[in-house]
């Protein structure tokens, strides 16, 4: 039978090791994936006095792909844990605290980030029609926010390893949950409330690659940063703003907080997701004029790491999520 996108489903949860794939599923609401594992392809290139295609074989595979969703507070904690390599955990009355910050240490011998399951159901009925995706990785994560729309999350992946599994069960998203609202959100920047944005692009980016070996397998083999990680770049569309500008021309450095509240969770406790930047520089502030319109700029900025804290930038989810799962 044909698959339907509506009746698809996709699964993901932590696993404790490299190699080992987790079983505990909990289902994610996504608008649209595209994971895909593919084969290099080797052809045999010796001269046979034949015109045609040599033999084949099968090279080097692996997963990659993006999942784009709007922002559950009770989902996105899997994929910021891969993507930050850490994550906190508190109790706070019915509900609980994770605290995200970019690890400053490898996962394993293996990998620089935490390794993450996914199952993907494409909406086909066969009880043997599940993928499991193992040994995968959030090289980056992209939050972005359109005023009249949903906190939007990006999160593209790495992977090594594929199967093809009898449908598992998956838990069940919970019935209810409301994405973050662009109407909730708030942005502070040096304390001061700022209301002149229209959209936000926050981007986080591992920088990791496949570092292949001669290892007996056709799998990569290391999953390792090659280059700076680059948290903390931003992008957004504003009304012009003098104070702006001279930021970047002074090279000034401020505080950047985004707030995004949530539904209650139990009296005095709710969720929120807010993004904590305690070193902030623009880095670009056009003076163009494009019309005879209101003047909007395309702001770019980024974070940059900050020793008395021993970090760059700091997430906060609070929901209902055990403390135990993320």
């Amino acid at each position: 039978m044909p698959g339907f996108g509506a009746s698809a489903k996709l699964g993901i949860s932590r696993q404790n090791s490299f190699g080992t794939a987790a079983t505990s599923l909990f289902g994610f609401p996504f608008a649209s994936q595209d994971l895909n594992y593919t084969w290099a392809e080797l052809t045999d290139d010796s001269i046979t006095g034949r015109p045609d295609w040599s033999d084949r074989v099968t090279g080097i595979s692996g997963l990659a792909g993006t999942v784009t969703a709007n922002f559950h507070p009770l989902a996105h904690g899997w994929f910021l844990r891969s993507c930050f390599g850490s994550c906190v955990d508190s109790a706070i009355g019915s509900g609980f605290t994770h605290t995200y910050n970019p690890a400053t240490a490898n996962f394993d011998v293996n990998a620089t980030i935490p390794p993450i399951t996914m199952y993907v159901d494409q909406g086909e009925t066969g009880a043997s029609s599940g993928y499991q995706f193992y040994d995968c990785f959030v090289n980056q994560a992209e939050l972005s926010l359109s005023a009249g729309g949903y906190l939007r999350g990006a999160y593209t992946i790495l992977g090594k390893n594929a199967g093809l599994i009898t449908k598992p069960t998956v838990i069940d998203f919970p019935s209810g949950a409301k994405p973050l609202l662009w109407s909730s959100t708030s942005v502070a920047i040096a304390g001061a409330a700022v209301t002149r944005w229209s959209d936000f692009k926050l981007t986080m980016n591992n920088n990791i690659a496949t570092q292949d070996r001669i290892a007996g397998a056709k799998a990569h083999t290391y999953y390792f940063r090659d280059g700076f990680r680059e948290f903390g770049k931003l992008t957004a569309t504003a009304d012009m703003a003098m104070a702006d500008w001279l930021n970047v021309k002074n090279e000034s450095e401020v505080t950047l907080v985004i707030n995004f509240a949530g539904t209650s969770i139990s009296s005095g406790v709710n969720e929120f997701f807010k993004i904590d930047i305690p070193r902030f520089v623009w880095t670009a502030h056009p003076v163009g004029v494009s019309g005879p319109g209101m003047v909007t700029v395309a702001l770019e900025g980024r974070a940059m790491y900050l020793s008395t804290s021993n970090t760059i930038m700091t997430l906060t989810l609070q929901n209902t999520i055990a403390n135990s799962v993320y």
